[in-house]
């Protein structure tokens, strides 16, 4: 038994438009595309409005989670307190020049893992 061949039939393509057809088309279709572009170029900045509000949301959370890193341990005051001792040293003049110091790190830092040591 055959199968029957299905029906096909070409698309059927739009006429091409001449300059009578085309000047005859209404102003109000102008008119149209200006205010459907504008209504796009309004629903684009409110996209990316409310895309910018949710980041803003988004990393206002983020925040909110982390915890600060600020500790009141002792350690810390003690390092920050010495950290400003130096400066104020600095500014006073009571600094070992960047040579010197070469020089002597070497000796500084064997004296010090000899004392770990005892």
């Amino acid at each position: 038994m055959r199968r029957p061949v299905p029906h096909f039939s070409p698309p059927s393509f739009p006429k091409i438009p001449t300059t009578e057809t085309i000047w005859a088309y209404p102003r109000s279709v102008a008119v149209n595309w200006v205010e459907l572009a504008q209504r796009m170029a309004e629903e684009a900045r409110a996209g990316v409005a409310a895309d910018r509000k949710r980041l803003q949301e988004i990393l206002a959370e983020r925040q909110r989670k982390q915890v600060p890193a600020q500790s009141s341990s002792p350690e810390d005051e003690e390092t920050l307190a010495a950290i400003d001792e130096g400066i104020r040293d600095a500014k006073d003049g009571r600094a070992v020049p960047t040579e010197e110091v070469r020089k002597q790190l070497p000796k500084w830092t064997a004296a010090s893992s000899k004392r770990k040591e005892r």
